[in-house]
């Protein structure tokens, strides 16, 4: 999986993320290293703006190595919007999280999802084991949803540090008649912007 491909480094002074509570299901994460961790004891159900994540172990990161991305020219993602792209094959969803905003020093991203016949959630959020930087970077991020019947679903990211007055980063989306495409919503704030 290609990391690193456009958006200067974007440096804010809030580090406000969601908190967390735990519950108990399965999760992966990638991280800087491009190991992938599961942790089947415990998950972190987080709150994003007053939504809730409740995890159903559907989603998984694909390992890759973690980089703060670069101001380059062939980005397939706009600087100033979060995006996400996706590629429905065999069953499985691959989602990339494009310009998904994450702390500087983040060392994992880990992913919540929930999903139903119409609607698939997904919660992205920074790993606990790494010490916070005052900015936030963008980052390009794939996530796999296995065993998922064709079918007509509404997904929704729930990306960090997007600013309140943000459009939501969600479309409804045909897996027999597109099955890939790519959906992308302004941002206002840093890295964006």
């Amino acid at each position: 999986m290609p990391l690193g491909a456009a958006l200067a480094l974007g440096c804010s002074g809030d580090d406000s993320g969601g908190s967390a509570t735990e519950s108990t299901s399965t999760s992966t994460s990638t991280s800087t290293s491009g190991e992938s961790t599961t942790d089947a004891t415990t998950d972190a159900s987080t709150t994003d703006g007053g939504t809730t994540a409740m995890d159903d172990g559907r989603a998984d990161v694909v390992p890759g190595a973690l980089a703060c991305k670069m101001a380059m020219m062939s980005d397939p993602f706009p600087a100033d919007q979060e995006c996400l792209g996706y590629s429905y094959v065999g069953g499985a969803l691959t989602v990339t999280h494009g310009n998904g905003a994450f702390n500087c020093c983040v060392k994992t991203i880990e992913i919540a999802s929930a999903v139903s016949d119409a609607a698939i959630e997904l919660w992205p959020s920074e790993g606990p084991d790494f010490d916070p930087c005052l900015c936030t970077c963008a980052f390009d991020v794939d996530y796999v949803i296995s065993d998922l019947a064709v079918g007509i679903y509404t997904i929704t990211m729930h990306g960090l540090y997007v600013p309140e007055k943000d459009p939501p980063l969600t479309a409804t989306v045909d897996l027999a008649m597109t099955p890939i495409g790519q959906l992308c919503a302004p941002r206002s704030g840093m890295p964006w912007g």
